[in-house]
Formats: C-alpha cells, sequence, structure tokens
C-alpha cells in the first residue's frame, strides 16, 4: 500500500515531513525517563530568527514546524537549566523540554504517577474469528443499529497513536486518497508507513502494540463512512514525545480533519501542545481520553485542557470503570470494558481503558459533524455542546453514587444525530498574563461563553502560582462597575474559577454584575494585599489570546533548589524531576509510573 506523508505547505512547514524519532528520544522511552535529554521545544516571537537563539545558547536545529523549533541542547546534562534561560529570554514566547507521553494502556508510561498495572492493560483474547466485534454489548448500549441519518460521510478522523494495520480487511477503504494513487498518513517514529507495527528484541516492550488499530477499528464500527487518517506518533510501547505530539496535531489540522482522537497523555501541560491544539480548537473536535488511575486527583494533559472533550470509561451498563479517572474535567463518557476491536496481523483483541472510550466519543462526534456538513460548514463549539448535552445521565445508576458530576453522561450517538441545531453561541478567550515583566512562570486564560440565550458561562484558570495561596479575582465590567471573588490554588499553584447561570456542584452562580458575560473587560489576579498578579482585558484582545504563555509548567520543584540538574546529584536541594529530599540530592529523573 502507498501511503504518502501529505502536508499543506501553506499551512505547515516541516523541514522533515516524516522525521523518525531522535536517536536520544529511542533510547529513553525505553524506561521511565520523563523528558529527552538535550532536547528543547522553543517557539519566537515575531521578529526573532532561530540562528538568533543558536548562537546565543550554542543550540542546533534538529526539527522545526511552523515557528516552534526542536533544538539539540550541547551539553545534555543542563537540559532543565537552558529551557529554564530560554524561558526567561525576551526573544522566546514559549520553551519547554521536550516530555514524554503515553497512552493509558502502557505498561512503562513514564511520568510522575507512581507505577501501577491496569485491569486488561493487554489486549487479551487476541483471534482470527469477529464474531466479537459484530456482536458486542457495547453495539447495542449505544443503539448503533438505530443511527440512520448520517453514517460520517465526508468526515476526517485523526488518529494520534501507535499507527494503523494498513491492510486489516476492516479497515480497508477506511483511509484518505491523496490523489496520486496512495492514501494520507505519516509517520514520526521510524519514517516511512504509519503501521502499527511490534518492536522487536528479546527486551522489547510492546505492551501498547495494537493501540492504534484497536482504537481505528471502534471508529470504523460507530462511524463506518468517517475517513481515518492515521498519525503514528507512538511507539509499541505506547510513549512519544511531546515534540512528535505537536507534530502531528499540526499535520492533522493541515490535512482538514474534523475530529482528532487523542488517547495518550502526560501528567504535566505541555509546552508547544497547547498552542497547536488552541489553533486547532475552531476546526477539529479535540477528543482525549482522562486516563486509567481510578483517581479525581491525577490529571492528564491534554485531557485537562479546557477545550478537549475529556472521556472516561464506564461498563456496559453505566457504571464508572474502576479503572477510569473521574472529576471535574470529564466531560463525556463512553464503554471501556472489555470492548472488542481490530488488531494487527487482521487479527480481532478484547481490551479495556479510557484510551477505548475516547474513539466511541470521536466517532460519534464524526456522526454530528457529518450531519452539520450536509447542510453547511463545520461548527465544532455547536458539535462539542451537542455531545455533552444529549449524552444519558448515569449519576443515578446504581454503583455510582460516589461520582456524581464527576463522570459525565454516557455518549448517545442516536440523540446527537437527531436533535435540533444548537442554539447561537459565541465563545472568546484571553490570556491572562504576568503583570511582573520577570515573572515568566505564571499565567493563566479567561473564557466567556454564550449558548443560546440563557446558558452563559465565565471561567478563570491560573497556573503556576504560589501554591495552597488564597488569591482575590477582581472583574471590570463594560459600566465600570467590579466584581471581586476569592479562591486557593492547589499544591501546584494551579486553580479554575467557574461561574454559570445554572451551576453546579463544581461551579459558582454567575453574578447580577457579570450578565451577560459580553459585558466582563478586564480580569486581575490579586494578592490579599491589592497588588496585581495577572491580568487580561478582553477590549484589547478580541477573539481571545494566542495561548503562548510561558511558564514553568513543572509541579516539582524543577530548576528551584541545588542539586544535580537531570539527575538529583549534588548536595543540597532535591532532584529537579521529582523535587526529593534535600541533604545528599533528591531523586532523580527516574521515577517511575504510568499515567
Amino acid at each position: 500500500m502507498n501511503f504518502r506523508n501529505f502536508i499543506a505547505v501553506a499551512s505547515l512547514i516541516v523541514l522533515a515531513a516524516s522525521a523518525p524519532m531522535s536517536a536520544k528520544a529511542q533510547s529513553a522511552a525505553g524506561g521511565t525517563k520523563r523528558y529527552v535529554r538535550g532536547e528543547a521545544i522553543v517557539t519566537l516571537q515575531p521578529g526573532t530568527t532561530i540562528e538568533q537563539i543558536n548562537a546565543r545558547y550554542g543550540t542546533t536545529v534538529i526539527d522545526r514546524t511552523g515557528n516552534t523549533f526542536l533544538l539539540s541542547i550541547p551539553d545534555g546534562s543542563a537540559t532543565n537549566g537552558t529551557v529554564k534561560k530560554l524561558r526567561n529570554d525576551p526573544a522566546v514566547a514559549a520553551a519547554g523540554r521536550n516530555d514524554f507521553v503515553s497512552s493509558p494502556n502502557a505498561r512503562r508510561p513514564p511520568s510522575r504517577h507512581p507505577t501501577m498495572t491496569f485491569p486488561f492493560d493487554e489486549a487479551s483474547d487476541i483471534t482470527t474469528n469477529r464474531a466479537g466485534y459484530d456482536t458486542q454489548p457495547m453495539l447495542s448500549t449505544l443503539r448503533l443499529d438505530q443511527v440512520s441519518q448520517t453514517r460520517g460521510e465526508g468526515v476526517i478522523v485523526a488518529l494520534i497513536d501507535t499507527g494503523v494495520d494498513l491492510t486489516h480487511p476492516d479497515l480497508a477503504g477506511r483511509f484518505i486518497p491523496d490523489g496520486a494513487g496512495g492514501f494520507m498518513g505519516l509517520d514520526l517514529i521510524d519514517g516511512g508507513e504509519p503501521m502499527d507495527v511490534r518492536a522487536s528484541g528479546p527486551d522489547a516492550d510492546n505492551s501498547a502494540w495494537g493501540h492504534g488499530t484497536f482504537i481505528a477499528g471502534l471508529i470504523a464500527k460507530v462511524a463506518p463512512e468517517a475517513r481515518i487518517l492515521p498519525i503514528r506518533a507512538l511507539d509499541p510501547s505506547g510513549v512519544g514525545t511531546t515534540y512528535n505530539i505537536v507534530k502531528a496535531v499540526e499535520f492533522a489540522r493541515a490535512s482538514g480533519a474534523h475530529v482528532i482522537n487523542m488517547s495518550f497523555g502526560a501528567p504535566d501541560k505541555l509546552d508547544g501542545l497547547d498552542k497547536a491544539l488552541s489553533d486547532s480548537r475552531d476546526t477539529a473536535v479535540l477528543v482525549a481520553a482522562v486516563g486509567n488511575f481510578g483517581s479525581d486527583g491525577l490529571k492528564q494533559y491534554p485531557a485537562d485542557e479546557s477545550f478537549v472533550l475529556a472521556v472516561a470509561a464506564l461498563d456496559n451498563s453505566g457504571v464508572k470503570a474502576s479503572f477510569s479517572n473521574f472529576g471535574s474535567l470529564v466531560d463525556v463518557a463512553a464503554p471501556g470494558v472489555q470492548l472488542a476491536s481490530t488488531f494487527p496481523e487482521n487479527r480481532y483483541a478484547t481490551w479495556s481503558g479510557t484510551s477505548f472510550a475516547a474513539p466511541l466519543v470521536s466517532a460519534t462526534a464524526a456522526l454530528v459533524v457529518s450531519k452539520q456538513l450536509s447542510t453547511g460548514g463545520i461548527d465544532v463549539d455547536c458539535a462539542t455542546r451537542t455531545l455533552i448535552e444529549t449524552a444519558t445521565p448515569v449519576d443515578g445508576v446504581a454503583g455510582n453514587g460516589n461520582y456524581r458530576g464527576k463522570i459525565g453522561g454516557r455518549v448517545d450517538p442516536v440523540t446527537a444525530t437527531t436533535t435540533s441545531a444548537c442554539n447561537a453561541s459565541a465563545y472568546d478567550k484571553i490570556d491572562l498574563r504576568a503583570v511582573d515583566p520577570n515573572d515568566r512562570r505564571s499565567g493563566g486564560e479567561a473564557a466567556r461563553e454564550t449558548r443560546g440565550d440563557l446558558d452563559q458561562s465565565f471561567e478563570v484558570r491560573v497556573e503556576r502560582l504560589t501554591s495552597r495561596t488564597t488569591y482575590s479575582l477582581r472583574v471590570t465590567n463594560a459600566s465600570g462597575g467590579t466584581f471581586t471573588d476569592s479562591f486557593t490554588t492547589d499544591s501546584d499553584g494551579n486553580a479554575r474559577i467557574e461561574y454559570e447561570r445554572a451551576s453546579d456542584d463544581d461551579s459558582r452562580p454567575l453574578p447580577a454584575g457579570l450578565t451577560p458575560v459580553s459585558v466582563v473587560l478586564l480580569v486581575e489576579v490579586l494578592r490579599t494585599n491589592g497588588s496585581p498578579v495577572l491580568r487580561g482585558d478582553f477590549s484589547t484582545a478580541p477573539g481571545g489570546g494566542d495561548d503562548d504563555g510561558g511558564g514553568d509548567d513543572d509541579d516539582d520543584g524543577d530548576d528551584d533548589g541545588g542539586g544535580g540538574d537531570d539527575d538529583g546529584g549534588g548536595g543540597g536541594g532535591g532532584g529537579d524531576d521529582d523535587g526529593g529530599g534535600g541533604g545528599g540530592g533528591g531523586g532523580g529523573d527516574d521515577g517511575g509510573g504510568g499515567i
């Protein structure tokens, strides 16, 4: 099969269209490293050239996508120190390490979370018999036999994962012709075709082999006429790098994807990826798995991004899967226990995880978008709201008593494709920038949204302020009136404050002075003594901010104390990755774990 790397040059500039994962990344990915030593991701300010940056820091360009560069740092042991300097450089819009990301079903994904074995964490019941694929309970749970208005025609679903078995008979005809006898796709691991391949060698970790093929089969089952854009950004162990994920998202956007499925994550916000996702939010429904820790305290990015649909997993009776994360970040849920789908080498398998709940939502999004395209153009906000608002409530299901308001509703393809069009809506967002020009760490965003005449919300998110500290929020409206409130940051210095006309357990009532939300103009975060920390103004930033706010996304003491830069060596402070103890040096960057 002739797979071609298709790139819309006007939208996406890449030095190596299918450049494989760097040797450093491939070497580190086999263990539990959190990032690729000696590599940094940098986005430049307008008017700055990469030659200027390279001359200043001795770096060299490994790869480029748009205005974002992957750089090699000459002294790999100084990765964090160099990244910190880059973040403080006024010529740099954003900088970060090339962190690893992983599928929630990877056996040993690198992160700060403790190691954990997930139930059914590897595919089971692998067979050549497709009967289970066609008769599994999920099909009746979602009432797929009753979906009649659309089959996903005209929609492209980008699948960023381990690749896809391109020769599987149930996936044949599901890809996008490139006009030259081949199909569109991209391999960022080895180059070539985005095949879902098994790793070789006695120590090869194939815990996520088949992950992408399995997801593709679920998308094809729910939206059989949608076309899949396979992008291989994770290796057979389920691990990839931030930079390759950024390239994957930008490739999906440039290729016209209407839905982007992301069954992977990392414990912290990833520098560079937030910009790529923000750039895609108006043209594609973004869907991500929330992770398999069975926790409401362990966040996973990009599911934690406000404009990404975060998907939890249920069993077929509507009970939260024991392994599924939950909490206020969850938007919607889908079956994710003992699903049957396609598997490499023309086989089928059974697997469980939020990784596989996510594509059921992505495929349903494809159905909704297909219906939109048949009568006009895509409306991402409308499609997203439709999926959430038409979901079947599961709070009342026996067994979900402890998760009320924390697992969303079960996605409903039938109701989502038969509901009336969304009411007129408006959404805009601004960045909250640090008032102190020397503060390159703190940041945030504010968003105001109107959905119809009655449903309105105003949300503020802050990041990397002082941990467990009370701040004031001051909002000035178009008439000059002010509204003040207070909030307390969590252990990472983050907080989210949401106001809605119809408030629930996770939001506060929308005050009269902020109604309608279109009157909200100036947003400020203040210390208790009244001094400003963050500020943003809707009147000077129509359409929202650019999401490029810099700052350190770590919550682990990175670069803040003594100790070795990458290994936690040296006396005094802890290691910079785990914030480990003092004295003889804290923990290094090898803290194990799965997402």
